[in-house]
């Protein structure tokens, strides 16, 4: 029984299926060929059909169609040996001839013959060449080369290493419906992907991740590194064990990441009855760190522009424990303008700063904050990863740094405002820095004053005054300037923990906020030994407002009994309204559980409104919309502002958020 190529198989597939006469071009169309190739398959197939009991017909003007003369002998045939499902072929068009042709030998340990190439393509020698030419520079972005031996074929050789991420990066950025059943032998041995075991890997990685890593994974994260296990097991199975240098082995095995890499592994063993090496974990390690470093699945891996993403990392987080820049600490675009001007010395090639729209040399040399920093990663950069800078570096080094300052565009109404630290000017810039973060599209300038300074300092032009200094010490300060009493020194493992437990991930809010609640007090962290304490301090602390204090320790105790009352992983926060004086409006948030790193805080905040309209008889409205809204501004920084640009009542918006919600950033400060 003559054995049929696969463009005949298809090419039958389709015959059978459809029942009107098909022209040549619409095939050709189909398959991804000539129809000049099509009607040389179709007269080779006839010749075979014609033995097996049917017959291609055709008709110029209308096509070609199968006719079934015997229909017993043509099923045998089509049950025979000589024929596959045609579901097992995968098709070029749905596949890119290119990657096909990389998948197909990457999977293969043995040779490819360039014939077997020309039949898996339906093209000829010379389309098939042009093909493999495109296919080595893909390969070679990950040091794969295609080598070819004498009567043998053709395969793709370098390390596993590679291997195993260039199959990551064909399965995850070119996968096919066809993928889960195309395994024929001669196509090379294509990885089946069962959906749940990846769920299941995925799931995994994100439980153990929640726990040990401070930074989020991404769902195209997630499926990218449950890959990556999957394909090291199958590679692992089939005898391609992973070789590491000890320089890296040293480099990783000590880190966090490594740890958490190895837990995921030894949950995914008896998933995969696979048993990984240390040298696999090692590769998940790498992930780990490639994606906290927002490096895409392709680039992740590759040796040299890892170091130095990883390097621009943790310079960036060593200056920003030396500045008390909380902030900048998880600053991508930093990391990634300081890999790139690493990769540039490492390489010694050209380096074109992509900074420069943003900052001068002339800027930064008026910037002694920026050169202050460029020094100090000179030195840093030194004594920990030998790497010698010179003068002309330090200048482009603090070139990148220097944006951190003012890299936002002003859009809007534009504010001048002064930032106070009675900490030190450090600290103060630190502070400054996070509300440009924050809002930067409204703020002008920000200056960092001492409060000696700030007595002899003309506040007249300023309309804002940001500080950490009690207000009852700015006695001199100018009715006219709206001063600002901010706690905002948190680190951000606590934001993002405090983020954790109050975020609502479901929760869409219309943004349609009241203009006229303003707040006017504000308590945080209250300390008690128990809650009773708790709400008695709060009432105390509230009794010039309050016809009745008790009245408000009841009402804050009600709260309590119906948070107690709600399913411990359903609700985090609730806002409890209270107003026994007429005009005053007081809303309490408190937290449903105790917070994990301070137990001693019970409650989180209490905010007092002046009542200018009539919220009170509002609640439903001011916990629907105010309180989400609230929290999403509070945790999720300037992200959610730039979401909130999408919005046609975007300006508006932003107005009344900058002009009544800005001391409402203390929310969840103290907890640290």
């Amino acid at each position: 029984m003559e054995k049929l190529l696969p463009i005949q198989i298809q090419l039958l597939d389709r015959l059978s299926r459809i029942k009107e006469p098909v022209s040549s071009q619409f095939l050709a169309n189909s398959l991804g060929v000539s129809s000049k190739t099509i009607r040389k398959n179709l007269n080779q197939l006839n010749e075979v059909l014609s033995e097996n009991g049917a017959v291609i017909e055709s008709k110029t003007g209308s096509g070609y169609w199968l006719t079934v003369c015997d229909r017993q002998q043509f099923e045998r045939f089509s049950q025979g040996t000589a024929t596959r499902s045609s579901q097992q072929i995968l098709n070029p068009v749905q596949v890119d001839r290119i990657h096909l042709v990389i998948r197909t030998l990457l999977c293969r340990d043995s040779y490819t013959r360039i014939e077997e190439l020309e039949e898996l393509l339906f093209m000829n020698l010379t389309s098939v060449k042009q093909i493999l030419n495109r296919a080595r520079e893909i390969l070679k972005q990950f040091d794969l080369k295609i080598v070819s031996k004498s009567r043998h074929g053709m395969k793709i050789v370098g390390r596993e290493h590679d291997i195993r991420l260039c199959l990551n990066y064909e399965y995850g950025n070119y996968a096919t419906t066809s993928v889960r059943t195309a395994q024929p032998e001669e196509y090379g041995r294509l990885y089946p992907f069962d959906p749940q075991i990846q769920q299941q890997i995925e799931l995994i990685i994100r439980s153990l991740q929640e726990m040990f890593i401070s930074y989020n994974l991404s769902s195209s994260s997630l499926a990218s590194l449950s890959r990556l296990i999957i394909l090291s097991a199958f590679r692992s199975k089939q005898g391609h064990p992973l070789e590491y240098p000890e320089s890296t082995i040293i480099r990783f095995t000590n880190r966090n990441s490594y740890y958490v890499a190895k837990l995921v592994l030894n949950q995914c063993t008896d998933l995969l009855q696979c048993r990984f090496i240390r040298e696999d974990i090692i590769l998940l390690a790498i992930g780990f760190v490639g994606f906290r470093i927002a490096l895409s699945p392709d680039e992740m891996f590759r040796d040299g522009f890892l170091e130095s993403k990883d390097i621009a990392f943790d310079l960036v987080q060593h200056l920003a424990q030396t500045n008390l820049f909380s902030s900048i600490n998880k600053d991508i675009k930093l990391v990634d303008d300081i890999a790139l001007h690493l990769d540039g010395l490492f390489t010694r090639s050209r380096y074109h700063l992509r900074t420069t729209q943003f900052a001068s040399e002339v800027q930064v040399q008026c910037s002694l904050m920026s050169k202050k920093m460029a020094m100090q990663a000179m030195v840093y950069l030194h004594e920990k990863y030998e790497i010698e800078i010179s003068e002309e570096e330090i200048t482009r080094l603090a070139l990148v740094i220097h944006p951190v300052f003012g890299r936002f565009p002003w859009k809007f109404r534009k504010i001048r405002a002064c930032c106070v630290s009675n900490i030190d000017k450090s600290v103060g810039r630190g502070m400054a820095e996070r509300l440009m973060r924050n809002f930067g599209r409204f703020l002008e300038q920000i200056d960092v004053l001492e409060l000696y300074e700030l007595k002899e300092t003309d506040l007249s032009v300023y309309e804002i005054l940001f500080t950490s200094y009690p207000a009852e010490t700015l006695n001199f300060v100018p009715k006219t300037l709206t001063v600002f009493h901010l706690d905002l020194f948190f680190d951000e493992n606590t934001k993002r923990t405090i983020r954790s437990l109050f975020v609502n991930g479901t929760h869409h809010s219309n943004f349609k906020i009241r203009s006229d609640l303003r707040p006017q007090q504000i308590f945080t962290g209250i300390e008690a030994s128990n809650e009773e304490a708790c709400f008695q301090m709060i009432g105390e602390a509230l009794s010039p407002l309050t016809d009745s204090p008790q009245l408000l320790q009841e009402d804050l105790l009600a709260c309590e009994q119906i948070m107690a009352s709600q399913p411990q992983d359903n609700v985090v926060i609730l806002s409890g309204l209270h107003s026994h004086t007429q005009g005053v409006t007081i809303a309490v948030f408190v937290l449903k559980r105790p917070i994990p790193w301070n137990r001693s805080l019970q409650k989180a905040q209490v905010v007092v409104y002046w009542d200018r309209g009539n919220i009170a008889k509002d609640a439903e409205r001011f916990e629907n919309e105010y309180v989400p809204h609230l929290l999403e501004i509070v945790f999720h920084d300037r992200l959610v502002i730039d979401e909130l640009v999408k919005n046609p009542d975007y300006e508006h918006l932003m107005n009344v958020i900058l002009e009544n919600h800005l001391a409402v950033l203390t929310l969840g400060s103290s907890f640290r």
